[in-house]
């Protein structure tokens, strides 16, 4: 973002007596948030300065100014932040002369001045999930791109990718989902968050000691579903192995959850849980899932991919159908049928 606007000042500008007011340093290049230091030339004491950085507003907090006309500007940089793939152009702007970025033209020797964001997490929601995937994580800090952003466990592209909900996540709030490990034996992995061409390894803010995320092994598993075709408000029997440390249990097709859940009673032999399909479901396929809140934290594995399609509904409307209005022809024959008189004679 390049913030602009009207008399912009260039090295070939004579306002201010001839002296172009000019940015010489910034310190320093990344932050978030923070304090940074501008340092510039010809910028005078009486002058009203304004610093933007991309579009949002550097406060000044202190300022100083020697008889050589440099001058250093003290500001702190937004709190709220951008993406940290992204650039701001760090620009002055010196009423009544105008806008001067720091790089007004490539030819003048003026340095370049973007200023990044910087990319922090501050903390994150949990540490241990399924094996099955399905743990929500929520991670706090600041400088995310809730669309860009890709964070991985254990590795980019050789360990688990935790997959990134765009619509929850925030500039300084990010939520993911774990995918599944492919096994049933625990598996531990360092937690990395990538922005753009920036990494960041999640670590312990006071020991510096980098962050584990433990994915534990579970014994309940998914075997099969019941109906696996319907529409909304079907109720769907989900088949598991166990119903052993099952709380707080939410069942998923797709990311559409089933409401009014409930579970066998003990004893019953095979165990399962059902809910309903609910009214927002699409006209679509989707997996089915068995998470728990409370001691799995995350899905249940499944054997093999369990679907569940919506079958197609035929609504039925009353046909209204109506005599023609314009009749073209009509054919027809009129019978007449006519009495015969009986003649009588008079016998003499």
């Amino acid at each position: 973002t390049v913030s602009c606007g009207v008399n912009v000042l260039s090295s070939s500008s004579s306002s201010n007596g001839g002296r172009y007011p000019s940015i010489t340093g910034l310190l320093p290049l990344t932050t978030n948030p923070g304090i940074i230091t501008i340092s510039g030339l010809n910028i005078l004491s009486t002058d009203d300065t304004r610093i933007y950085v991309g579009n949002s507003r550097c406060v000044i907090n202190s300022k100083t100014f020697s008889e050589g006309q440099s001058s250093v500007f003290v500001c702190v940089v937004d709190t709220v932040g951008a993406p940290a793939d992204t650039y701001s152009r760090v620009s002055v702007e010196v009423i009544p002369f105008g806008y001067l970025s720091a790089a007004t033209s490539v030819t003048s020797g003026d340095a370049v001045f973007d200023f990044t964001y910087d990319l922090q997490v501050t903390g994150i929601s949990s540490i241990e999930g399924s094996v099955g995937g399905g743990t929500v994580l929520t991670f706090s800090g600041l400088g995310f791109n809730p669309f860009t952003t890709k964070v991985w466990i254990g590795g980019m592209n050789i360990g688990v990718e935790c997959a990134v909900q765009s619509k929850p996540s925030t500039i300084s709030s990010l939520v993911c989902v774990t995918g599944s490990t492919g096994g049933n034996v625990q598996f531990r992995g360092i937690i990395t968050v990538y922005v753009g061409d920036r990494n960041l390894t999640v670590a312990d803010s006071t020991s510096g000691i980098q962050t584990l995320f433990t994915f534990n092994p579970v014994v309940p598993e998914v075997t099969s579903a019941s109906p696996q075709t319907g529409g909304p408000g079907t109720s769907v029997r989900i088949f598991v192995t166990s119903l052993s440390g099952i709380n707080g249990t939410t069942i998923f097709i797709g990311e559409h959850q089933l409401g009014s859940v409930t579970q066998s009673a003990a004893g019953v032999s095979p165990p399962w849980v059902q809910g309903i399909v609910p009214n927002t479901f699409p006209v679509t396929s989707g997996v089915i899932s068995v998470r728990s809140d409370l001691v799995l934290k995350g899905s249940m594995r499944s054997r093999g991919t369990i679907t569940f399609t919506r079958s197609p509904s035929i609504t039925l409307s009353l046909i209204h159908i109506s005599e023609p209005t314009r009749l073209l022809s009509i054919s027809y024959a009129v019978f007449c049928l006519k009495k015969k008189k009986h003649q009588h004679t008079d016998s003499q």
